[in-house]
């Protein structure tokens, strides 16, 4: 196994000035030592620069406990200001083979509905902990080849940490899909009045043909009390449709992942549920996920018989509608760049896929190298169309 190569449990940075505390550093490998942690890391998470619900124990918890894949290994890392728990890194382990000698390749967990993960650290220890963790990381045996970050947000603090240097790491990144969201600025009819003149058709539409049902209405849950037989709910919804008929509905293929998430965010306050319920049934929904000054729309559902009534779109108003109302929020975050959010007027947001290359030379050959290579191959070709539009400019073609 992986985990006899981890040598070092705990790490120091010495004190070289009067005003720069020691780190300390620990390694975890287990449920139970992640878990002493929960509530602190749970509370960086929320206080944290980024402010994104994956990067929390709860989120993170889940993960690990029913999504790793065959030959996967996992450990995180944690900084610590004396007692207090300043910055954290969960990795996912792959060992491969070179020459006959072992490599470990190292991601953050990737995997649908867990992609957005990041170095997680109180803001003004950002690049001591990063550093810590540089420093750790390229004293493993056996060496590390590279480490791969999926879905970095385009504001995240770690590109300014990794943009001024950290010694002993070489970092390369690159356009990685978008995050869609929603400022809330404004009132709700602001935001309305935004929308093309197809979208508020079709939902004046909706509206109207759903008063004709009998009891429609939109439920609302803000506490997770009853946060497996609403998944279950929501389940049922989602699984009507075309990801109950290919096999990809949360009820086939993620229900371990969900049946933990949804209990670690209810107990925490960070679940919400919107449901459009008619003729005493539950068809359309929302799994929302309140934290911070952000609304996370996760996953969205709605029951396919009812399809003319356009429940989906309708529910999506009205959930942004409730969102507004509320004075919660600074945005609406609907974590991924699915084509119909378009017609919602949201903004995106680039992701961009982070590398890591560490100081060995299988490193430098398998990453860095080919890296440096494409920068410049990329730089070349950007600086040819760039001359080639100015001739065109100068010559009026």
């Amino acid at each position: 196994m992986f985990f006899k190569y981890l040598a070092f449990p705990v790490i120091k940075i010495k004190k070289e000035k009067k005003n720069n505390d020691d780190l300390r550093l620990e390694s975890a490998r287990t449920f139970d030592e992640i878990d002493k942690y929960a509530d602190a890391w749970n509370l960086l998470a929320l206080n944290a620069p980024q402010q994104h619900p994956v990067l929390t124990h709860s989120w993170i918890s889940a993960y690990l406990k029913s999504s790793l894949k065959e030959g996967e290994s996992w450990f995180c890392i944690f900084a610590f200001d004396n007692y207090e728990l300043v910055g954290i890194l969960p990795l996912l382990v792959r060992e491969s083979r070179f020459l006959g000698n072992k490599y470990l390749l190292l991601s953050t967990p990737n995997y649908p509905h867990t992609r957005w993960v990041d170095f997680l650290f109180k803001e003004k220890y950002g690049g001591r902990v990063v550093q810590l963790f540089a420093s750790y990381l390229n004293g493993l045996r056996p060496r590390i080849i590279r480490l791969t970050m999926s879905h970095v947000l385009c504001n995240s603090p770690t590109f300014d940490i990794l943009a001024e240097g950290i010694h002993g790491i070489y970092s390369y990144s690159y356009p990685n899909g978008y995050a869609s969201i929603i400022p809330v600025e404004g009132s709700f009819n602001d935001y309305k009045k935004r929308l093309s003149k197809k979208l508020t058709g079709n939902l004046r539409r909706s509206n109207n043909s759903l008063k004709k049902l009998e009891n429609y209405s939109v439920i609302v849950i803000e506490d997770g009390k009853d946060a497996l037989e609403d998944l279950l709910s929501f389940a049922s919804i989602e699984q009507s449709g075309w990801k109950g008929k290919n096999g990809t509905a949360i009820k086939y293929k993620f229900w371990k992942f969900f049946e933990e998430l949804v209990q670690n965010m209810g107990k925490n306050g960070w679940l919400e549920w919107y449901f459009l319920e008619t003729e005493n049934k539950r068809i359309a929904g929302y799994l929302t996920i309140p934290f911070g000054r952000s609304a996370f729309i996760l996953k969205t559902g709605y029951n396919e018989e009812y399809r003319f009534l356009s429940p989906g779109s309708f529910l999506t108003e009205k959930l942004i509608e409730h969102i507004f109302s509320t004075g919660k929020y600074d945005v609406i975050n609907f974590f991924t760049d699915f084509e119909w959010l378009l017609r919602w007027n949201v903004e995106r947001k680039p992701y961009y896929r982070l590398v890591i290359a560490f100081n060995n030379p299988l490193s430098f050959f398998s990453t860095r190298l080919p890296y440096i290579f494409y920068s410049k191959f990329t730089l070349v070709r950007s600086i040819r169309i760039s001359l080639y539009r100015a001739i065109r400019n100068i010559s009026g073609k």
